[in-house]
């Protein structure tokens, strides 16, 4: 059942969502798992490790999970290990979390049942549960989720929790229904039932020791289930709550028709076999959307869905011809479903963000609002360019309608009447990469653009889009290499419809702004990984893998093409058995400061000073020279001498490595 939209609940846009679950070793089928104490990856969840008891588990393995006693279900049950059971299963939740610590508060509330169809994964956004995320943090300038979407939040609402000897207690999470369920609604609202897509994912496996999410298979969201309010006992209620937990109705089906699941299992097994890596078939999240795979379960833009099913995709061509089942079939549906969400996605995707950069002077900070009522028009009028409907609705706000034509103050408007041609190319520019109200202010706003230390002008930017990546990497919330990219190649549909002008046009996949920005961006991964610089075949194996569309067909041709291009951002260097390399500019800059300083102190005169050597590090040992044994002396007297020695060199050096 689709849940409906709370009167204290703000509207969204379409989004999909991305649930997280365990590790399991028959493929989430809605059985314990066949040998319990081999899977190690699923404890890195903490309610596992905290609760798994390896007695029990290993008494019921391969047993399904609807046949166990309830006491006897592992704790990986409330992790959505079942999301894949083709039948129902109930769980009873015994207690509020917090009611053995605040009985006056939570006493009242009693076992509650929950029910999970088959096919489906109790979603649980954390994030939207934390009072920080939903309030802010006006000292770091954090804007909430209640104030960012204008969700009917009351703090008053909250209860004032305290413990059995009477001393309030502070919460992190979001305590009271009503307010419960203004954000409850909010997120599973944004899930469309025949539209939104579903992707499972897990945070270890046993095929990767990276650090990266992986995607475990990917389906259609079927339903979405309503909530589910707590059981209570006697007749007083001083606080009213609901569970967290919602049902995702999902479309894969073993049959793999409309979703699949990756062959995991069977890549560990031919690795084994084989003795392959089996990293090379599993699918990663994108870098850029590593906080919407987090949280248990985050709702996804149609960018990163996109970002997501690309990579999908290039996994699955991998897998095609090695291993076993219908991945041309799988192929097929992630082609349909990529372009289905570039229509969705649109363009514009990121209207919203221009719009509340360019309002920013007049305190106009509803540009998601205005691009969401602007859409709904736009649709209304039977499609064309968003910028068009933004003209009209400046022009007239009256053609808007609705309370959202009060946003539209008259300074705004004379604002963007004067706007330049320059400055409205660069606001679509923004608009067409997929980054936040923040980022595209820092880019559009001089004076913010100044204090973030980015020295560039609109025409630089109109002229190599990819600066947004290359100049915001060194932010706290950088703009990704794949935010700009799919910018400028979207879908071929959406490029002839909306082209881009120029100077920002890119036609060749391997055009050399492109080349470059990729080069960098594969440099500054390798850097987090530790690699100061990387060889150029590395480099090149790493572009072929990565997971772009259009690819960039990156090879020593064109490198060399494109190597004039590259400074300052990357230069060129070599290892130690002379194959050509590239570094990023940051590192270079630091090898060139690290070089500088020890050449100036290695040609420094030593430091002077004349002390008791021996005599230091024989207080420091404080111990006496054997005597009974001369061989044993002498040699605690040369390796005395030896340490003396090295203090004496530690002491007198510019440069020393400890």
């Amino acid at each position: 059942m689709k849940s409906a939209i709370g009167t204290g609940a703000r509207r969204l846009p379409p989004h999909h969502v991305t649930i997280r679950v365990p590790w399991h070793d028959g493929g989430w089928a809605g059985t314990v798992c066949a040998q319990p104490l081999a899977n190690s990856s699923c404890l890195i969840l903490p309610r596992i490790g905290a609760g798994r008891r390896d007695e029990v588990e290993t008494r019921c393995a391969g047993q399904r999970l609807d046949q166990l006693d309830r006491a006897d279900l592992p704790p990986c049950v409330d992790e959505r290990v079942s999301f894949m059971a083709p039948f129902e299963l109930t769980r009873i939740r015994e207690s509020h979390p917090y009611q053995g610590f605040s009985p006056e508060t939570y006493g009242h509330i009693a076992p509650t049942r929950f029910a999970q169809p088959a096919y489906s994964a109790a979603c649980v956004p954390f994030r939207w549960m934390l009072r920080e995320k939903v309030e802010g943090n006006a000292k770091d300038g954090e804007i909430g989720l209640a104030e960012r979407l204008k969700i009917d939040w009351v703090p008053d609402r909250e209860p004032d929790i305290r413990n059995q000897q009477g001393k309030q207690v502070e919460t992190a999470w979001v305590q009271e229904r009503e307010n419960q369920l203004a954000l409850l609604d909010t997120f599973f609202g944004a899930l469309r039932p025949e539209e939104s897509l579903c992707f499972f994912y897990a945070k270890r496996t046993p095929l990767s020791e990276q650090s990266r999410r992986v995607i475990l298979g990917v389906g259609r969201i079927l339903s979405v289930g309503d909530h589910t309010e707590y059981a209570y006992k006697g007749g007083k209620r001083p606080l009213r709550s609901v569970l967290w937990e919602r049902n995702v109705g999902h479309s894969v089906r073993p049959s793999f028709r409309d979703g699949f699941l990756f062959p995991y299992r069977e890549a560990l097994a031919l690795a084994e076999r084989e003795g392959v890596d089996p990293e090379e078939f599993v699918a990663f999240a994108p870098h850029e959307y590593f906080g919407s795979y987090s949280y248990g379960s985050e709702l996804l833009t149609h960018d990163g869905a996109v970002a997501s099913l690309v990579a999908c995709a290039t996994t699955l061509h991998r897998i095609r011809g090695r291993i076993d089942g219908p991945w041309d079939q799988a192929v097929g549906w992630v082609g349909k479903q990529l372009n289905r969400l570039w229509q969705a996605r649109g363009a514009f995707p990121s209207l919203g963000s221009a719009l509340s950069a360019f309002g920013y002077e007049w305190g106009f900070q509803h540009g998601s609002l205005l691009a969401y009522e602007i859409e709904l028009l736009r649709e209304r009028q039977g499609g064309g360019d968003p910028w068009a409907v933004v003209d009209a609705v400046m022009a007239d706000p009256a053609k808007l309608g609705g309370p959202t034509v009060q946003l539209l103050t008259p300074g705004l408007r004379r604002g963007w009447k004067r706007l330049s041609e320059e400055r409205r190319c660069l606001l679509q520019l923004l608009s067409r990469c997929t980054i936040s109200e923040d980022q595209a202010l820092r880019f559009y706003d001089a004076t913010e653009r100044a204090e973030a230390g980015l020295q560039i002008s609109d025409a630089e930017l109109l002229r190599n889009p990819y600066l947004l990546f290359e100049r915001d990497r060194h932010s706290a919330d950088p703009i990704a290499f794949g935010s700009v990219d799919r910018g400028l190649f979207p879908d071929e549909t959406v490029r002839a419809q909306f082209p881009l002008a120029e100077p920002s046009r890119i036609e060749d996949p391997s055009d050399e702004r492109r080349v470059r920005a990729l080069v960098v961006d594969l440099l500054e991964h390798a850097a987090v990984e530790g690699h100061t610089l990387l060889p150029r075949s590395w480099v090149i194996r790493r572009a072929r893998e990565r997971a772009l569309q259009p690819p960039c067909p990156l090879g020593e041709s064109v490198l060399d093409a494109c190597a004039n291009s590259f400074a300052p951002m990357v230069t060129r260097a070599a290892t130690r058995a002379n194959e050509p390399a590239y570094q990023v500019d940051r590192l270079a800059e630091c090898r060139t400061i690290i070089r500088r300083a020890i050449l100036r102190r290695k040609r420094g005169r030593q430091h002077t000073g004349d002390h008791d050597w021996r005599g230091l590090v024989d207080v420091v040992i404080d111990d006496q020279l054997p005597v009974d044994d001369p061989d044993e002396r002498a040699l605690e007297g040369r390796a005395r001498r030896e340490k003396a020695a090295a203090l004496e060199q530690l002491y007198r050096s510019r440069v020393c490595v400890c």
